[in-house]
């Protein structure tokens, strides 16, 4: 009996309660907001700024702008604030409010117009500066414009007029200067420089420019003096301090920088000018991983900061880090989309990191347009057709580069490495030599050593290792180098001691101590291996290779768990992390979770789309979970890369198999027999092609040519029980099926004997002698805990399906079945087991069925329709879903819907599991009119 479930109502205490809880939060917001003093708050912050504690002002200013958003003061103060610390667009949002809120203060103008002009917004300050007076102020705004215009000539007029009647104006000096050097006129600029000081020899605004001009034309000296003198007469100007700071890392004294940066105390932490000069002085000292945190700093003051956007990319591009430099070079176009050097930046990220997707019209220009001259942009192509595998095309741009650029000895050591690829070793060595002799370049002769590795002349590879190590006694790299050779060649004790010789150099070289981790590994002394490992993580706590290392042992030692618990924590601590990303697809995959396989083989695909395992594994989710388009593309990809490939091709036949793709199917096989003509697979997917067409004399054929090798006869006779059970002759796909398992036994011939005994009504105790000796097989197992609940054997089947969910809870099949048998016994657990089958598998039609019927049957009528709702668009033609949906409408009060939409079932479907109760149903529904 369906029953209307009664909705809306709450007791009247507890509504009488609730609104007491509202009172009281908003009683609260009150006194609250009662107890601030806009006077104090703005002093606080007028302190913090006089201080130079911009953050603090900040945070002071907008909690004061969030209680009284029509306080204008306050806007104008934070605003004022966001332009010294260079967030110009939050300065221009905080002005354009004060503006609303009708502020008349001069002071906010002049700040409205500097924002507009840093905003680029020219025709608006222009508008804005059109009435307005010819105070030095607004003059300088004036010249400021024309400055951002390019427009150079007014600029210079309008500046040497402020100048002219306030000889000091640092606005109009800075403006004047930045003229003379924007038009390439550094002697008039310096000519000015030295007039005004002659005038003024001790101002501190003219000192502060001349630290800067001598530090651009790299006078360390000199900067450090001026600088120096505008401190003694004013130790609190950040300025100066600011530019002594950048003379000290340009010239290398890394740790007078750092006596000074500490000098800025805590409100060096809130200023974003210090910490992008912290991350400068660390990666001068060679300290990447610290730059980056500085450089983070920077970006959570001011997210679009040009400069730190710009550094953060270039340190991950050198660390090859491409994911995250992506990210900060697309942020860095989003700031300036017209800018050049920012779109090369982020094109230059996208090749080397073997990305061409969206780059088609650089590339073209690249390749196509003789007057471009990009040797270096050029180089970075030929590495990523390099990494797409695309030889001659990697050769073809470095050749080109190489000879825009012949001194770059980079390039041409690319060039060479290209060569060696495609096999050209003797050419490749000729390069090398050359390149070595000509520039002495280290990465030449590395490459050299590992061309006499490849071409498995030993002597010669190590007198070249010999001559490195004489070179450079220092450097970790040789005897790691020396090592792998060793390693090549078999003789591991001798690597691992060149190993160990690279770490007594540098015991932070995590290269070095992974190749011993992986030397233990291989000789089975895992507790040596992992001590490597953690030498790494002590160092580094997330090094992404020592913790795939970690996971590889786990596996080894069948902890898969612990496995998947590693590489979740690279993929949630490195962005780059392809590998990792790789593994969990594969083990998400083989568990059964398809979308969290999804998730992460998308991850893997978006930052290495050519490598060849991530392309094999994406085939094989995306066509599990029905995205047959992707699956498409990654099959043609790995056949693009290698179209002899017998593995890919199978791989792209199995794609094509499945979206019915007949004639590329057809092509394809006819290609892998080609190749390989005992291919049985190939042979076995061609005759049921035929099969499929009709065409059973061709699928006889192909049977027939299977025969004739004792190797594929197992594969023939199931090709002959297939090509019986298409002309509906049972007995003979019974009989050819049982020869086959005969010949070779497995669990796909198994089952297709079984589903044929028990079409004929014979079925046999196949299944369960099977998993008698294969206990683990869940497919199998899943079949016949199916036959044993078709057959009436309810607890045998609870029993089968309760085994295999504590073997691999992750099965969403599994779980359905559990959860309808649960739901059957009344059992409790029935809904929650079906939810989990259908997080695991929601678009799965018979799964939401199952948990959409539950629900409805337990009450929850909404949700379920919902859920049955979107089962009968995915599965139209299932009688099932069908009526479970019509019991839905009945539930939630439709029944005339419901009426006519079981009549129309019962119609048109003579026979399905549930009629039986559709018509119990039907009847009641006409009995209730």
């Amino acid at each position: 009996m369906f029953r209307k479930r009664q909705a809306g109502k709450v007791k009247p205490a507890l509504i009488l309660a609730l609104i007491a809880v509202v009172a009281i939060a908003v009683v609260s917001v009150v006194l609250i907001r009662g107890r601030l003093d806009p006077a104090a708050e703005l002093a606080k912050a007028k302190e913090a700024i006089e201080t130079t504690e911009y953050q603090t002002a900040a945070i002071v200013l907008k909690s004061l702008a969030q209680a009284q958003p029509d306080n204008v003061e306050a806007r104008l103060l934070l605003g004022d604030v966001y332009l010294r610390v260079g967030d110009v667009k939050g300065a221009l949002k905080e002005f354009e409010r004060a503006r609303a809120l009708g502020s008349a203060s001069e002071t906010g103008d002049l700040g409205y117009v500097r924002a507009l002009i840093l905003n680029s917004k020219f025709d608006e300050a222009s508008a804005e500066l059109e009435d307005r007076s010819n105070s030095v102020d607004w003059q300088n705004l004036r010249g400021m414009l024309a400055f951002g215009q390019l427009e150079f000539e007014a600029a210079t007029e309008i500046f040497n007029d402020v100048l002219a009647s306030e000889a000091e104006n640092e606005e109009a000096l800075r403006g004047l200067l930045q003229t003379h050097l924007a038009v390439g006129n550094r002697e008039a600029a310096r000519e000015q420089l030295d007039r005004l000081l002659t005038l003024h020899p001790t101002g501190t605004k003219l000192l502060l420019i001349k630290g800067r001009m001598d530090a651009q034309e790299n006078d360390f000296e000199a900067a450090l003096e001026a600088f120096r003198g505008v401190l003694e007469k004013d130790e609190s100007n950040i300025d100066a301090r600011l530019g002594l700071v950048e003379v000290l890392i340009k010239s290398g004294d890394t740790a007078a920088a750092d006596t000074e940066l500490a000098a800025f105390g805590s409100a060096g932490e809130s200023d974003a000018r210090v910490q992008y000069l912290r991350a400068r002085n660390e990666l001068e000292r060679g300290d990447q991983l610290a730059a980056l945190d500085s450089l983070r700093k920077v970006l959570r003051l001011v997210p679009m900061n040009r400069q730190s956007l710009a550094l953060a990319a270039e340190i991950h591009f050198e660390r090859r880090e491409f994911a995250s430099a992506r990210d900060y070079a697309r942020d860095l176009v989003e700031l300036e989309p017209t800018n050049q050097a920012a779109q090369r930046v982020l094109a230059a990220v996208e090749m080397a990191s073997g990305r061409l997707e969206g780059l088609d019209g650089a590339v073209d220009v690249l390749l196509n347009d003789d007057s471009v001259r990009d040797p270096g942009m050029l180089a970075l192509l030929g590495t990523a057709y390099l990494k797409q595998g695309k030889l001659e095309e990697s050769e073809q741009s470095l050749a080109r580069a190489a000879e825009m650029l012949p001194d770059s000895a980079e390039i041409r050591t690319q060039l060479a490495i290209s060569k060696m690829t495609r096999g050209k070793l003797d050419e490749a060595r000729a390069d090398l030599e050359a390149v070595v002799a000509e520039s002495d370049s280290t990465r030449a002769k590395i490459a050299l050593v590992l061309l006499e590795s490849a071409a498995e002349d030993r002597e010669a590879a190590e007198q070249r290792l010999e001559v490195l190590a004489a070179e450079r006694p220092e450097d970790p790299v040789v005897p790691n180098l020396h090592g792998y050779i060793l390693e090549q060649l078999g003789e591991l004790d001798g690597a691992g001691d060149y190993y160990r010789a690279a770490l007594s150099l540098d015991k932070a070289f995590h290269p070095a101590s992974v190749n011993l981790a992986r030397l233990a590994s291989e000789a089975g002394d895992n507790d040596v291996a992992k001590a490597h490992l953690q030498d790494i993580l002590d160092i580094e706590k997330d090094h992404p290779a020592a913790l795939m290392g970690l996971a590889s042992l786990a596996l080894r030692d069948g902890e898969t768990q612990e496995a998947a618990k590693l590489w979740e924590r690279i993929r949630q601590t490195s962005r780059d992390a392809a590998p990792a990303r790789l593994m969990l697809a594969r083990h998400y995959r083989t568990a059964g979770d398809l979308n969290a396989a999804n998730e992460a083989i998308d991850e893997a695909f978006e930052l290495v789309p050519y490598a060849t395992g991530v392309l094999a594994e994406r085939v094989a989710i995306k066509a599990q979970v029905s995205a047959f388009d992707e699956a498409l593309e990654s099959a043609n990809s790995l056949v693009a890369t290698n179209p002899q490939s017998v593995e890919y091709l199978e791989m792209l036949a199995s794609v094509q198999n499945q979206i019915g793709d007949e004639n590329g199917l057809k092509e394809t096989l006819t290609k892998i027999v080609e190749i390989e003509p005992d291919s049985i697979i190939s042979q076995v997917l061609l005759g049921r092609l035929a099969i499929k067409n009709e065409d059973y004399a061709a699928a006889n054929r192909t049977a027939q040519e299977l025969l004739l090798n004792e190797d594929s006869a197992a594969a023939a006779y199931e090709l002959q029980g297939d090509i019986a059970r298409a002309q509906g002759d049972g007995q003979g796909a019974v009989d050819a099926y049982a020869r086959a398992f005969e010949l070779v036994p497995n669990n796909e011939t198994l089952l297709k004997l079984d589903a044929q005994e028990h079409a004929l009504g014979k079925p046999m105790a196949r299944l369960s002698k099977w998993l008698e000796d294969n206990p683990d097989d869940l497919a199998v197992r899943l079949v016949h805990a199916t036959r044993l609940q078709e057959d009436g054997s309810s607890d045998a089947a609870l029993g089968e399906y309760e085994r295999m969910i504590e073997a691999e809870e992750q099965n969403p099949i599994v779980l359905n079945n559990l959860a309808w048998m649960y739901f059957e016994r009344g059992d409790d657990r029935a809904i929650e087991v079906a939810r989990q089958a259908h997080d695991l598998a929601p678009n799965l039609a018979e799964v939401a069925d199952t948990y959409g019927w539950i629900l409805v049957k337990q009450g929850q009528v909404e949700q379920g329709m919902e859920i049955l709702d979107r089962a009968h668009d995915a599965s139209p033609d299932n009688p099932d879903i069908a009526f479970h949906l019509a019991g839905a409408m009945a539930a939630a009060g439709q029944r005339a819907r419901a009426r006519q939409k079981i009549e129309d079932l019962v119609a048109e479907e003579p026979e399905f599991y549930s009629r039986g109760e559709a018509m119990e149903l039907l009847e009641e529904l006409k009995a209730a009119r």
